[in-house]
């Protein structure tokens, strides 16, 4: 355990040296303008198109990628790994069928997964280090860090788990990463074989599963893939997030709103329809607009207890989820279609060569209450909404709500 503190404490050391003395950089990636099927890199013909304002924007897929190139720096110099030469990338290497997906998503998207998952910064050299330093067998302190983290595991405290993992292995140092799929059940299943210095390797299961004939990538337990919170539909160019997402667990209030709003790379409109029914207040919100380099919209159903002070809704459990769908259209142009489905959140963001003004955007969605005076309650709440710009119809305990 002193072993441990001390090599902390070395690593927070190599993070205060890089963050007062190192800025963070990020590369201007031109690649992407020479034409052709597959481009690697980003592209730089992503626009903002103002319908009836006609003003450019210039906020899409050039600030993702810049973005993404200075996490990149950043992992670089908060590891410490400035101190021992020039950005080095870590050698990883994927099967064709992962090719293949991440050339078809960079076709049609400019989104270069490719570039982005093989251009991993190296950052073992602290490791490496911290070893020689402290006279660590990285094999056998590996073990007994795995050790730990199975106990946490049988704990039930998941954090701690992880946490005793990343230690263990990356003091080990990643020499190589192999990703590539295996068969499971109807689909196919990633699975990641890690090597290290000493000869050893062994294989991770991130819980992703791949339906080649659909495009579907997503996480096996029906929490997003790799704890981000998200699935996606790589044929679809679609993110969105699962029912048993993290983001469940914090509701909703206003000022997540106000953050995203002081945020670059969020651009969008949003309406809430707050009621009352059986004793408690209920809130419907919906969002439609630009989500980093997407197109995209979102509905949610959340509750609390009766007379709550503040803005903080809860997610709706299981026994209260709801009959819900979803469309985002620009024109004639079909962004997002989520099938009705019992959820709490319905959502879909869609990759774009082009991000359209929220309000040139239209959002149709519907939800099926469980009676009729809780439909009532909702109409009632579109009707008095300040803005005015919601028709919604009613057939049966099904309502439908354009935007």
């Amino acid at each position: 355990m002193k072993k441990t503190k001390a090599i902390v404490s070395l690593l927070l050391v190599f993070a205060v040296i890089a963050g007062l003395f190192i800025p963070c950089s990020a590369r201007t990636a031109t690649s992407a303008l020479t034409p052709g099927p597959v481009k690697r890199g980003f592209s730089l013909k992503n626009n903002v198109f103002y319908d009836f304002l006609t003003v450019p924007g210039n906020i899409p897929m050039t600030a993702l990628m810049t973005a993404l190139k200075a996490l990149r720096f950043t992992m670089y110099f908060f590891s410490g790994s400035f101190l021992f030469g020039p950005p080095k990338t870590l050698d990883i290497s994927l099967s064709q069928d992962i090719i293949g997906l991440c050339d078809y998503m960079n076709e049609h998207s400019s989104l270069d997964l490719y570039s982005i998952i093989t251009d991993f910064p190296d950052v073992n050299d602290p490791a490496k280090l911290a070893g020689f330093v402290f006279q660590i067998d990285a094999k056998e302190y590996r073990a007994q860090m795995y050790e730990l983290r199975d106990e946490y595991l049988e704990s039930g405290n998941e954090t701690l788990a992880r946490i005793a993992w990343v230690v263990g292995s990356y003091l080990g140092g990643v020499e190589k990463v192999e990703i590539y799929t295996v068969p499971y059940e109807d689909v196919s299943e990633v699975e990641l074989r890690v090597s290290y210095p000493d000869g050893s390797s062994e294989l991770l299961h991130p819980n992703i599963l791949i339906d080649f004939e659909t495009g579907k990538c997503y996480d096996k337990y029906d929490k997003g893939m790799v704890y981000m919170g998200f699935d996606n539909n790589l044929y679809d160019l679609l993110v969105y997030a699962p029912m048993y997402c993290w983001m469940r667990d914090f509701g909703f209030c206003a000022e997540y709103d106000l953050i995203c709003y002081l945020l670059p790379m969020y651009r969008y409109r949003t309406r809430r329809f707050k009621f009352n029914y059986d004793g408690r207040d209920w809130m419907i919100q919906c969002w439609k607009g630009n989500y980093m380099c997407t197109n995209g919209g979102e509905v949610g159903i959340y509750n609390r207890p009766e007379g709550k002070a503040g803005s903080y809704y809860d997610s709706i459990t299981d026994d209260e989820l709801m009959p819900m769908s979803m469309t985002v259209s620009h024109g004639d142009e079909l962004l997002v279609n989520i099938p009705e489905t019992p959820h709490w959140w319905v959502n879909g963001f869609k990759l774009s060569d082009s991000l359209y003004h929220p309000m040139s955007m239209t959002e149709t969605f519907t939800v099926t209450f469980p009676d009729e005076e809780m439909r009532d309650a909702f109409c009632k709440a579109v009707e008095s909404n300040i803005y005015h710009d919601v028709e919604y119809s009613a057939d049966g305990l099904t309502v439908t709500c354009v935007w």
